[in-house]
């Protein structure tokens, strides 16, 4: 490669680069309040053109993908904090509950998008923020806090599950609950005995307020 052909691609790279963040930032922002928002008024957003935009995502599950890594990776970085030194599982698991749903823009978004890829693609997005929960329900299970009736990566995914379902019935107000009673839940769900839970809950929440 030439000298001139060389700097062409060292420009060409992070402007590739910087047009493929300013796309997924876009679709991100738009799709937060509808979904349905076309590849075109994505493209428009980022201030890119359509030939752009393809260049970079062949076909809108590409884009969804994109977009559900950046989300995953967001809320992972969020639940990656909410443990503290001498937490037993039970308090991680409310914790961690109570702090990803505190951001409900973003887990609106990954509970939304989430439904409209295939089913080994769903696993592969929410892996990142599956992994941290993975690691608290292990913790129960050898402390023996949580319920050891099933392995751990299947309850993970009962929780991801409820936490979707919950949230969708929160946004269409068929539910009135909020982050404090899926805490509750996610703790029934793992094994933990509903009065045991609510003391956990009303201390994580207190925790939260007070960091």
């Amino acid at each position: 490669m030439g000298q001139v052909d060389h700097q062409v691609a060292q420009t060409a790279s992070p402007t590739r680069e910087r047009n493929r963040a300013r796309i997924v930032d876009a679709a991100r922002r738009l799709w937060t309040y509808d979904p349905d928002t076309s590849m075109d008024d994505v493209a428009r957003e980022a201030g890119v053109v359509r030939r752009t935009l393809y260049g970079h995502f062949s076909h809108r599950d590409e884009l969804i993908m994109a977009v559900l890594a950046q989300t995953a990776d967001v809320l992972a970085e969020v639940a990656g904090r909410s443990s503290r030194p001498g937490m037993n599982a039970s308090e991680e698991l409310a914790r961690l509950t109570l702090e990803v749903w505190s951001f409900a823009h973003d887990w609106h978004l990954l509970t939304t998008l989430i439904q409209q890829i295939d089913a080994a693609s769903m696993e592969r997005a929410a892996a990142p923020i599956d992994a941290v929960f993975e690691a608290i329900v292990r913790k129960g299970q050898r402390s023996g806090q949580f319920s050891r009736h099933l392995p751990a990566e299947v309850m993970v995914q009962i929780l991801r599950v409820q936490a979707i379902k919950l949230h969708e019935a929160s946004n269409d107000r068929s539910w009135s609950g909020g982050a404090e009673d899926a805490a509750l839940a996610a703790l029934i769900t793992v094994g933990v005995d509903r009065f045991a839970a609510e003391s956990i809950v009303e201390t994580a929440k207190v925790s939260a307020v007070a960091q």
